[in-house]
């Protein structure tokens, strides 16, 4: 029997809405085995759709009115991402790919087609850890995320909200969860905030144990103060030392903070806490309690070079250390791109910085 197009199969709906037909889902363009006129989403994307849960008004307000194509929100370049790639040279990205500036799907588009080409290697950073707890719902308890729905942590996640649309956001979290926290290739090693060497095999252990990052992970995970907790926390935020009561800092989102981050690849022992900060945040000059250190692993002056982003840095780029070095500079503020190409030296250069 001659097969019937699609638009025959349209033409008949008016008539008999309640047959099967082949229909064009409203999510993915794509073309499925629909019962009758009023499924018109696949199994596909109904099964993305279900694996985010129920979507909380908060969310749906900030994707109304936004341009889009078969469903999905876009832009003007949504069809134009470039593909990179280098003959002899591999990208190795430290992470954070959402909830900044003006183009996110673009920039995961880039980043996970150089990955799945094998052109790149990609860490998690805190944003993307972030969104799955964000969007990953507690177990038997309505309206509860891993991640709470408050106003500080909407307007964090703001941005990716509005550019992505849910289907593109499920699809992401599904990718987010694949990313390893730490990758070490011999010659060098990469994390978003910190090696930890304890906390990265403690995290890797409850992934392989507990599953990657599902409730069952991130019920612990986000129980504060557990050692799962803690080890998330410096690996991908970056080691932190409580201040002494009564002190506190402004970070860069202008909230008050009783807690700093440390250059965790240096002693502290004998230093003032502004001494030992890492970063660029007003710091009390105060003593260090010596006994905060010792959950913290410095990292070795004779261990191969580790590449962290994360830390929102500003000035010239250079080496932290001999063989550390972030190539966070402010970009999402206007500031500088930054990458480090790197030669197989053991003690990195300064002259090896790029700016885009």
């Amino acid at each position: 029997m001659k097969n019937k197009s699609l638009e025959d199969n349209t033409m008949e709906e008016q008539v008999n809405p309640n047959r099967a037909a082949k229909r064009v889902c409203l999510k993915c363009n794509e073309t499925f085995d629909s019962r009758w006129a009023g499924n018109r989403i696949c199994k596909k994307c109904s099964r993305i759709n279900a694996g985010l849960g129920p979507i909380p008004e908060t969310i749906l307000a900030k994707q109304r009115g936004s341009k889009r194509r078969n469903g999905l929100i876009i832009d003007d370049t949504a069809d134009l991402l470039p593909s990179y790639r280098h003959p002899e040279r591999k990208v190795l990205f430290v992470g954070d790919f959402v909830d900044r500036g003006p183009a996110i799907g673009e920039v995961l588009g880039i980043v996970r087609s150089m990955v799945d080409a094998n052109d790149a290697l990609a860490v998690m950073g805190n944003h993307e850890y972030n969104a799955i707890a964000f969007h990953t719902q507690k177990p038997g308890q309505q309206d509860a995320w891993f991640r709470a729905h408050s106003d500080k942590n909407l307007k964090q996640h703001d941005a990716t909200l509005k550019q992505l649309s849910t289907a593109q956001l499920a699809e992401a979290i599904d990718w987010f969860k694949t990313l390893s926290v730490a990758i070490d290739i011999g010659g060098i090693r990469i994390a978003h905030a910190s090696w930890q060497t304890r906390d990265i095999e403690r995290i890797n252990r409850a992934l392989n144990t507990e599953g990657r990052f599902t409730p069952e992970f991130l019920t612990i995970a986000e129980e504060a103060g557990s050692k799962l907790n803690v080890a998330i926390e410096n690996v991908l935020k970056g080691p932190e030392l409580q201040l002494p009561l009564g002190h506190f800092i402004l970070d860069k989102a202008n909230h008050k903070r009783d807690s700093v981050r440390i250059k965790w690849y240096e002693s502290g022992a004998g230093r003032p806490y502004r001494e030992h900060h890492l970063g660029s945040d007003e710091v009390p000059d105060v003593a260090i309690n010596a006994d905060d250190l010792m959950t913290i692993e410095t990292y070795a002056s004779d261990a191969v070079p580790v590449f962290v982003g994360h830390y929102w840095l500003t000035g010239t780029p250079k080496p932290l250390a001999t063989n550390v070095a972030c190539t966070d500079y402010s970009v999402a503020k206007g500031s500088k791109l930054v990458a480090y190409r790197w030669d197989g030296e053991p003690a990195l250069r300064e002259e090896n910085f790029f700016l885009g």
